[in-house]
């Protein structure tokens, strides 16, 4: 489900997609996938999808870069929103670390409302054009200013969902441990965790510790820390390493690799 939601994502982000069959755009992700896992933060997908389609460049790179973006919005959202509920309610009582929750509100706030009005006007081209990265990899940026409002509505509603699985693994994996949490602290750990991870610097393969080390920190090293780390660490074989195995297998069966 999560890699499919990403499809529908890149699908719908994609120019001129009618002429690619789905199963190849999935096939794609999945092979970004691999190529995601051994570059830093996990933001070399790109390059497995423009691998395996073999279509114009300049358009898979900005869809799929395009598409990550707005899952940092996404992540920026419920992190916003569950800093919000730590400072409303107070009730999380088992996250140690000592921010302050209007602090924190206020800090992820301020970027979502500055990545959001980036997003759904089209200050964001301009924006891009500066990037030297762009033209290094002569990466034209014409086409975004394209993309229609109700159109990025939709791709924000798509990074949600997958938002929703992560939450919805970590609640499984917490409940076969036989762990006394319930869906909502689910909720804000997994923001908390994954709004913190986000601006973090990482250069090992897949993002790998990352999440954990940050698991055991925001629980101030209690069992549920443990807990919530070894949790982290299967997401992370599910969602990382298992798909970047479907991805090489799709790539080695593949014609395409010649």
């Amino acid at each position: 489900m999560n890699w499919t939601l990403e499809a529908i994502k890149f699908k719908v982000l994609l120019p001129d997609s009618k002429g690619v069959k789905f199963l190849d755009i999935i096939k794609s992700v999945y092979v970004g996938n691999l190529t995601a896992l051994i570059t830093p933060k996990r933001l070399g997908n790109f390059i497995g999808r423009n691998w395996f389609l073999k279509r114009k460049t300049n358009d898979i790179t900005l869809s799929t870069v395009t598409g990550n973006i707005f899952q940092l919005l996404a992540t920026l959202l419920m992190a916003f929103s569950s800093f919000f509920y730590l400072f409303l309610f107070k009730k999380e009582k088992f996250l140690s670390v000592s921010f302050d929750p209007l602090l924190m509100f206020i800090i992820y706030g301020i970027a979502l409302i500055i990545m959001g009005y980036l997003l759904f006007t089209n200050n964001w081209e301009s924006i891009l054009k500066k990037i030297r990265l762009l033209d290094y990899f002569n990466l034209s940026t014409d086409y975004l200013d394209k993309i229609s409002f109700s159109k990025r509505f939709r791709v924000l509603i798509f990074a949600l969902l997958r938002y929703w699985i992560f939450i919805l693994q970590y609640y499984i994996l917490f409940s076969g441990f036989g762990l006394s949490i319930d869906y909502v602290q689910v909720i804000v750990l997994v923001s908390v965790l994954f709004g913190i991870v986000t601006f973090l610097p990482s250069i090992a393969p897949g993002n790998l510790g990352t999440r954990e080390a940050v698991s055991i920190f925001i629980l101030g090293g209690s069992f549920l820390g443990v807990e919530l780390s070894i949790v982290s660490f299967i997401v992370w074989i599910v969602n990382v390493v298992i798909s970047a195995l479907i991805g090489a297998v799709i790539l080695l069966s593949s014609k395409k690799i010649a």
